[in-house]
């Protein structure tokens, strides 16, 4: 009987020595797991470049960037919501993510510096906080205007008119800009009793299709002589028309633009989720902010955060009031962009 007792007595001192092990190897490899997954449209250029080279000094997290357009990450994060890969989601803007956030996908978590954004500008419930704002604008080579003798538009609402036919482009439906500036004209005619887009709203947008000289990606070299207008997310106007030297200027539309708010989310059950707070913490922050702004001012990247915007030079900080926002509800436009999108889809561009 002894010896039974002794052997069990071995077995029990091996398995706590095999728990004990096991738990200081966990432990060490927890300390030592620097990495945060971080899913971002911005990840595949020169923004993600510096943002992996200055998270590791100033920080030690190792950022691994997965890139890809906005509806692309969206639709990615929603399918790995059981088994989340990411830790963070970084410039989705607001409608994905209240999208996402109504599917389970993000967790809530509140930064240190939410204090100092306005509070249109991050969720309610605590699960995205926005750092950085990109109108949707309506541009305009105003050289071919002038040698045209033609009067430009002075409202998105002008795209219909006769004189501005097939002087635009409309990009494809999959675009995240395209569903932003497509929503934002649709919400001028939102009828808050029906609940929808009023009957006026859909004529308006076929005529908007059947007056684009074609539904593809905007071609910058036909702004100087063939679709002399734009419609596209400031950056990249601000940007290509230094790249191609075409003389620019905007519509300061009188109810405003819409703008895409690109912000951070952590995500529920992250892998690493603590150091995915950590990344949030510090990119989030007046300083980073205020330094990533001036770097990449020419993708137009404005600072939401305020103490972040006094710290930038005079330029940014007149940008952050160039264009007027116009007043969306866009939890109402979460929910109801993508049968707008559908709808037109298959009625209007049919």
């Amino acid at each position: 009987m002894s010896k039974k007792i002794g052997i069990i007595l071995v077995i029990i001192i091996i398995i706590v020595g095999v728990i004990i092990f096991a738990t200081k190897s966990s432990n060490k490899k927890d300390s030592e797991n620097n990495e945060v997954v971080v899913y971002s449209p911005h990840g595949g250029d020169e923004r993600g470049e510096y943002i992996v080279k200055k998270a590791k000094e100033e920080i030690g997290l190792d950022v691994k960037f997965i890139s890809g357009g906005g509806s692309t990450l969206a639709e990615r994060l929603s399918n790995e919501k059981e088994n989340p890969q990411a830790d963070v989601t970084m410039a989705l803007n607001q409608i994905f993510l209240y999208d996402l956030k109504n599917e389970g996908v993000l967790a809530q978590y509140t930064p240190s510096w939410s204090g100092d954004l306005s509070e249109k500008h991050y969720d309610e419930d605590g699960y995205f906080y926005g750092f950085g704002r990109t109108p949707e604008v309506l541009a305009y080579n105003a050289d071919w205007f002038k040698e045209n003798n033609i009067e430009p538009p002075s409202s998105w609402l002008d795209l219909t008119k006769d004189e501005y036919k097939n002087l635009y482009t409309i990009a494809p439906l999959e675009n995240q800009t395209t569903r932003m500036y497509l929503a934002g004209i649709l919400w001028r005619f939102y009828d808050e009793q029906t609940g929808d887009v009023s009957q006026e709203g859909w004529e308006f947008m076929k005529k908007l299709y059947e007056n684009a000289y074609s539904v593809e990606n905007v071609n910058w070299d036909d702004l100087k002589n063939k679709t002399p207008i734009v419609l596209d997310w400031y950056g990249n106007v601000k940007k290509q028309a230094e790249n191609y030297q075409i003389n620019i200027e905007y519509v300061n539309d009188e109810q405003g633009n819409i703008i895409s708010l690109e912000s951070l989310a952590l995500i529920n059950g992250a892998p690493n989720s603590e150091n995915g707070k950590k990344f949030i913490e510090w990119f989030g922050s007046a300083e980073v902010q205020a330094d990533y702004a001036e770097k990449f001012f020419y993708f137009g990247q404005v600072p939401l955060n305020k103490n972040a915007l006094g710290l930038c030079d005079t330029e940014i900080q007149e940008a952050s009031n160039m264009f007027k926002e116009q007043e969306v509800d866009n939890q109402i436009i979460a929910e109801k962009l993508d049968g707008w999108i559908k709808k037109i889809e298959l009625e209007i561009m049919q």
